[in-house]
Formats: C-alpha cells, structure tokens, sequence
C-alpha cells in the first residue's frame, strides 16, 4: 500500500515535470495536444504559484526583514492566496477579450490556459529575470489563446494584451481620482 501510495506520487511529479518542460519549451505543441482538465490545470498552477510563493516570499523577506517587522508566514500566505484568486480573475477577463476577439473556446479554456502560462511564476521573483518571464509568459498565453480558442495568433495576442492594458489603466484612473480627491 505505501508502495502504490510512493509509486502515485512519484509519477505525478514525473508529469507535473513534463508538463512543466512542455509547457516551458513548446507552449503551442503542449496546447495542440492537451485537453483541458480543471483540476489538473489548477493543480498544476497551485504548484507553480506555492513554488513562487516560497521562494518570492523568502527573497521578500530578506529585503523586508531590514526595514520593517512583519510576519514572513502571513507574506507567504498572502502571496499564495492573492496569486492564486488572481488566477481565476485574469483568466475571466482574458476570457472575455477572448470571446470578444472571436474566441470559441470557455472559460475553463481561458482557466487552463492561464494556468499553465503560470509556468513562469518560478522566476517571477527574480529581478529583470522576472520581468521578461512575465513576458514570456504572456507569449504562453498568447499560444494557449491561439490554440484553445481557435484564434490566429495575432487576434489572440491583441486579447492578451488588451486583457492586461484595460484593466491597468482603470486601476490608474481610479488611483488617480484618489489621489485627485485628496489633494483637494
């Protein structure tokens, strides 16, 4: 029984790292070639975004351990928590812009395919590595869309693009109305 047990895990990790490469190195064949599954795509990201979570947090903490007193545990869960709500937000969003740009796939495509382009979060939290991560991983969504909605590439990364611009720009109206209403 604890074999069996030893012998799942094992080969969950084995996929979970073949994924992982698949995902990493070939987005669109990984795409072409993968249903789906909600559970699987959110186990998936859970893993890459508890990974983030513990590396971003520790390096979060060195840096923060100089300047303030906090609680490195709350960071963590903080980290993991908002991360992974913003999973299903984005991806809602990116579904729409998705949707709007022609996109036949659903929403439990829109959530797969953020899912995995989650890939990069293992890098996020190195600096300027994380940043063109970040990009690379917007380039995964952008395949995943292409894929999992029957859009061009083109369409699909305009959706993307547009799923991140949008959004940016009515949080810096907002901040901007509030910072206009303080001042006077």
């Amino acid at each position: 029984m604890e074999q069996e047990l030893l012998e799942q895990k094992q080969g969950f990790f084995k996929k979970f790292i073949s994924d992982w490469k698949k995902v990493f190195i070939k987005p669109k064949d990984f795409f072409a070639t993968t249903t789906m599954q909600y559970g699987k795509a959110l186990k998936f990201a859970g893993i890459n975004i508890l990974i983030y979570s513990i590396i971003g947090s520790a390096f979060i903490t060195q840096i923060l351990r100089k300047i303030l007193f906090f609680n490195p545990l709350l960071l963590f869960v903080d980290v993991f928590v908002f991360t992974f709500l913003g999973l299903f937000v984005f991806s809602f969003i990116l579904h729409c812009f998705f949707k709007i740009f022609g996109g036949k796939g659903g929403y439990k495509e829109s959530l797969g395919v953020r899912a995995y382009s989650l890939v990069v979060s293992i890098f996020s939290w190195i600096p300027v590595v994380g940043l063109i991560a970040e990009i690379y991983g917007l380039y995964i969504t952008a395949r995943g869309g292409e894929i999992k909605h029957n859009l061009s590439l083109g369409k699909s990364i305009a959706a993307v693009i547009i799923s991140i611009l949008i959004p940016l720009l009515l949080i810096l109206a907002v901040f901007a109305t509030i910072l206009g209403m303080l001042r006077g």
